[in-house]
């Protein structure tokens, strides 16, 4: 039998087909209000809104209205693989899960019940051999037929209970299986929902994510240097007015190609928003990421973008950065305005630069 609800695919939704029409007149009136494409992921976020299905969702959906952020494309994806893709993953773990168990607890079961006539059986048998060998102190003779076949009796009891066994090593094996694949699929999921589809960079979630866990590191000493690149695309709008915003994604994935081959394994580069981006640097103190940011614009400026259309190759692509260094007590939201801040002045600066905020200790502290 098919698996229902989200495993089925068609989430788990119980409204009439009234109310299903009444969601979807006001959906659509939500979806006018804000930039994102009217497509299914959209449709799917404003329907559990509006259902009242999803808390979680609602509670972020009106944190970012309350802030005045419209929900763009980029939202939209990161509401729907936060709050209701991954929601749908968690509903079936948990329907595996509780099979998987079940199946378990069935066979144990079994196993204890043919335990227990085993053990019943091997009683029986001593008692048997009690008897036989009684008789044979009264009488001087063993019943050889009896002793024959309470051999040939234990034999099979054992023989049946070693098939029961092995048939639990079997089903238990299966189960262990089916865990790994689970396993191997839960991860898949995990990254997937971490991972920026266009670029194949950490998103915005697994972006804040790291974020905290490095400051918090920071902070207990078990790093020696933390620094953080904030870089966006020169002219992007004019990029995507010129060529299209197809070529624009070329562009944004270009850019992302080139952090994937300047950047290090604890290095992580991540897609934060349209065609901003940030890396972060464990271990890396602010010159030496200087350098990387240097690196990453020099690159980036070397870059060829061809266009699908006409096969026209688009150079003068040019990437602006800013630089900032943890500083320990500043917190994790100043030294994100620090590297902001940098970066903007590269903006003003003309562009296609690198800058670098510094600050001293005291400062961050004050």
């Amino acid at each position: 039998m098919p698996p229902k609800g989200r495993e089925a695919g068609m989430m788990d939704y119980q409204e009439t087909r009234e109310q299903t029409a009444e969601i979807l007149r006001l959906a659509i009136e939500r979806m006018a209000r804000h930039p994102a494409p009217y497509h299914p992921l959209t449709y799917a976020v404003w329907y559990e809104y509006l259902a009242g299905i999803n808390p979680r969702l609602r509670q972020a959906v009106d944190a970012l209205c309350a802030r005045g952020e419209p929900l763009d494309g980029q939202a939209i994806q990161e509401l729907y693989e936060s709050h209701v893709a991954r929601l749908a993953e968690h509903r079936e773990v948990r329907e595996v899960l509780h099979r998987l168990v079940q199946e378990v607890r069935q066979a144990m079961q079994e196993v204890g019940s043919e335990t227990e006539r085993y053990r019943r059986a091997l009683e029986r048998a001593g008692r048997d051999l009690d008897g036989a060998l009684e008789e044979e102190a009264r009488s001087g003779t063993l019943d050889l037929a009896a002793l024959r076949g309470l051999v040939e009796g234990l034999l099979r009891e054992t023989s049946s209970m070693g098939r029961s066994m092995r048939t639990l090593a079997a089903r238990l094996q299966e189960r262990e299986r089916e865990v790994a694949l689970l396993r191997e699929q839960l991860e898949a999921a995990r990254h997937q929902s971490e991972t920026d589809p266009l670029t194949g960079l950490a998103n915005r979630r697994a972006f804040d994510a790291a974020l905290a866990e490095a400051v918090a590191r920071r902070e207990a000493g078990e790093m020696a240097a933390l620094s953080l690149v904030a870089l966006d695309i020169d002219h992007f709008k004019r990029v995507n007015d010129t060529y299209g915003h197809l070529f624009g994604d070329r562009v944004i994935a270009a850019l992302a190609q080139v952090l994937k081959r300047r950047t290090r394994g604890q290095d992580l580069a991540a897609r934060i928003g349209g065609e901003e981006m940030a890396v972060l640097l464990p271990e890396t103190p602010l010159e030496q990421a200087a350098a990387v940011a240097e690196d990453i614009r020099a690159a980036f400026e070397r870059a060829r973008v061809r266009r699908v259309d006409t096969g026209e190759v688009v150079e003068r692509l040019t990437v602006s950065l800013g630089v900032a260094e943890y500083l320990p007590g500043e917190g994790a939201q100043r030294w994100l305005d620090r590297a902001d801040r940098a970066l903007y002045a590269s903006k003003q600066g003309g562009r296609n630069r690198v800058s670098v905020y510094r600050l001293s200790p005291a400062a961050a502290s004050a």
